[in-house]
């Protein structure tokens, strides 16, 4: 039997199956557009600048006061956190820096360590440091100043709802020997940088902080403040008294006098007698000086 050879059956045959491929490689390579698109877009979503944000700023309370040295419990400054309405935010890790003025108020704060009268660290001042919410939980654990006067508080997880705001206090142990170098020893304590905060937000992911308003020199600065111990100060006092007391006895003026307070003299037989300092003769001429205060007086004449 013969093949019958029609004219175009498999041209046309071949140039149907080359289409289908055709069609087939652009829906596939279409696929792989979606797949990867998909995938790059997740990827570049998740580098992108966090959605949830909050802003931090200085609380109105505790304000500036003058404590003892050894006082404990010391509110140093408070700090409110405050959630936007996109989302509730978890905070996690949080820093303080420490700030010192050791000038008697000469505004010149220095971080971590004072060089107004020698070095001095502000943890030499305030020996421990924590934080506490507004129901007197304490976040974390208590901390001490580094020597660059920093302390960082991990492990807080620290919930802030949506819209609300909470507020965080730092606390702190003052040294009984604070009031150094002769002078009032002055503490303030700030959050300086949003690196020092650390928080995410209900889906892991890293949330803003905006720093708004800092714990800075100025009319809104909140400060404590430590005075030189009485103990300094009586001890300096009574130094002083004592050298005025030893001036006094060496450059003083003396004066002498027995209970008569006078000298007699008779050219005779005579007596003289008298407890105010008179002198009588009895007989012959006598002359006798006296003064209780110290002056003589001249007398002579006949003694009777």
């Amino acid at each position: 039997m013969e093949n019958l050879n029609v004219p175009g059956i498999g041209t046309k045959t071949s140039k149907k199956s080359k289409r289908q491929m055709i069609i087939g490689a652009v829906a596939a390579s279409l696929l792989l557009v979606a797949v990867v698109f998909g995938a790059t877009s997740n990827f570049f979503g998740a580098l992108k600048s966090p959605v949830i944000t909050f802003n931090v700023n200085l609380a109105s309370s505790p304000v500036s006061n003058t404590v003892t040295g050894g006082d404990l419990n010391v509110p140093l400054a408070g700090f409110t956190f405050t959630a936007s309405s996109t989302g509730s935010v978890t905070l996690n890790s949080l820093s303080v820096v420490g700030f010192i003025d050791d000038e008697n108020g000469g505004a010149s704060y220095q971080k971590g360590t004072s060089t107004d009268a020698g070095s001095l660290p502000v943890s030499s001042v305030v020996t421990s440091v924590w934080l506490e919410d507004s129901s007197g939980n304490v976040l974390g654990s208590a901390g001490t100043f580094d020597t660059k006067g920093k302390v960082s508080f991990t492990g807080l997880s620290f919930a802030i709802a949506a819209s609300t705001t909470q507020t965080i206090t730092v606390y702190g142990n003052i040294s009984s020997s604070a009031g150094y170098n002769s002078v009032a020893d002055r503490v303030c304590v700030d959050i300086p940088t949003v690196k020092d905060i650390s928080a995410t937000d209900s889906s892991g992911k890293t949330a803003g902080p905006q720093l708004v308003t800092h714990n800075t020199v100025g009319s809104s600065l909140v400060y404590i403040e430590i005075p030189v111990p009485e103990e300094a100060l009586t001890f300096s006092i009574d130094e002083d008294s004592s050298d005025v007391e030893e001036e006094s006895a060496s450059s003083g003026t003396g004066s002498s006098s027995d209970s008569a307070g006078t000298e007699s003299a008779s050219s005779g037989t005579g007596s003289s007698s008298d407890s105010a300092g008179t002198e009588s003769a009895s007989s012959g001429t006598g002359s006798s000086s006296s003064d209780s205060s110290g002056t003589g007086s001249s007398y002579s004449g006949s003694g009777s």
